[in-house]
């Protein structure tokens, strides 16, 4: 049975307008710009997470004087965390470079 031409133009047009709005929402998805927000949103809720996690921890050590022990809490300091987090940041970022440095050396080469 043939099917009417302009029946088939309408759901062509109709399949063409679905395609693009998918096309659309894909793009808007992917794009560089969202992409970062969506990472930025993260990097901040897992900070504000982090935060609320350091003021409730404690450090807990222990210290013998004449055969005795004491259990002292203290709290967790921001400051030395924040800076240990730092520096390891900073040699992680410079062996990433290294090693991206050596491979462009070797790449010329070879």
């Amino acid at each position: 049975m043939a099917r009417d031409p302009d029946a088939i133009q309408r759901e062509i047009e109709v399949t063409r307008a679905q395609l693009t709005e998918a096309i659309d929402l894909i793009a808007e998805k992917v794009s560089p710009k969202r992409v970062a927000a969506r990472g930025q949103e993260r990097a901040k809720a897992l900070m504000a997470e982090a935060q609320t996690a350091l003021r409730s921890s404690t450090q807990t050590s222990t210290v013998g004087a004449d055969g005795q022990t004491y259990e002292i809490q203290r709290p967790l300091r921001a400051d030395r965390v924040a800076l240990v987090g730092g520096g390891v940041t900073v040699v992680a970022v410079l062996i990433v470079l290294v090693r991206h440095r050596r491979r462009r050396k070797a790449a010329r080469r070879g």
